[in-house]
Parts: C-alpha cells; structure tokens; sequence
C-alpha cells in the first residue's frame, strides 16, 4: 500500500487531506490513520489477476477464449475451472449429471479446448446475480478483442452458469 501512498497533503485550511491520485477525504471522516489505510485500500484496489490454478487451465483452452479472459480479468474478478477435460473427467461427469454430453462430444473434449467454465471470485454457486454481472464483462471483453462467437451456457440452456463456448 505505500508504494500507493505518495503523500498526504493537509490543505491551509484544514478541511479535507488530499490522497495520492487526487481523492479528497473530509477530515471530519478521518479519526485515525487505521481508518485513513482501509478507505485508501478500498478506493485503490488492485486490478485481480488469475491465479496458478486458472493459469494452468487457460493453458488448454482455445487463444479466443484466452484473449477474452485475459481482457474480462481486468475489470472483474474471477475464476477459471476448467477448459480441457479427458475423456475419464468428461464421462465422470455424465455419471454425476454435471454435463449431458459423453466423451469426445463435449467442446471441453477439443484439443485445445473449445468451451471453459469460469466462476465469479469469491465461488457463490447460488448467487445469479454475479454470474449476470460476470456474463456482461466477458461479452464486453469480446467485443474489445473481436470475438464474436463466445456463448454463455445459461444463455443457451438456461442452465450451466460456470460454461462458455465458441460456437465455430
């Protein structure tokens, strides 16, 4: 946090501090320099980034879906699962109810893969609201990087929140 900290300036007459990049803070609202630090936390919170364990399943996905994530990251906070599944997961899967399609007819199944499940961070599995918010940043982020052919699973089917898919 201090390397986000240039300077706290007290204006001459004493009615606000002004923070690093120009975010004024009345000085009735500061008790303590505890309650300075965590306004200051929130007010410049760092861009998320992708994790070892999204990392490694972007690795296995299509560059278009790459690309898109890449970009969505930087606005919103999430997720990767998974991206390529083998055969024992996909049909594992199928036992279970947690997709519909055998080995090799998933698009997770392609190699690289065709189809990623992604999740807002922190996991709230019943939280819809979230997955929309979620869904609306990927579709900007294909827009940005001129993809036009990522679905989301809830928009086709009404269910399977976490998929997205490239048409072609």
């Amino acid at each position: 946090m201090a390397s986000c900290i240039k300077e706290v300036h007290i204006r001459c007459r004493m009615e606000s501090y002004t923070l690093g990049q120009g975010i004024l803070i009345p000085v009735k609202n500061l008790f303590t320099l505890k309650t300075y630090q965590k306004l200051l936390k929130r007010k410049l919170k760092q861009m998320p980034s992708f994790g070892n364990r999204s990392l490694e399943a972007l690795e296995t996905v299509d560059i278009r879906i790459s690309k898109v994530l890449h970009e969505a990251i930087k606005h919103y906070d999430f997720s990767v699962l998974e991206g390529h599944r083998d055969e024992e997961t996909q049909n594992k899967y199928v036992e279970t109810g947690a997709s519909k399609l055998k080995f090799p007819y998933s698009k997770h199944n392609k190699y690289p893969s065709l189809a990623v499940d992604i999740v807002p961070y922190p996991v709230d599995w019943e939280n819809l609201h979230r997955f929309k918010e979620l869904s609306k940043v990927i579709k900007d982020a294909c827009e940005v990087v001129g993809v036009d052919t990522l679905s989301w699973g809830y928009d086709l089917w009404k269910w399977d929140m976490p998929h997205w898919e490239l048409e072609r």
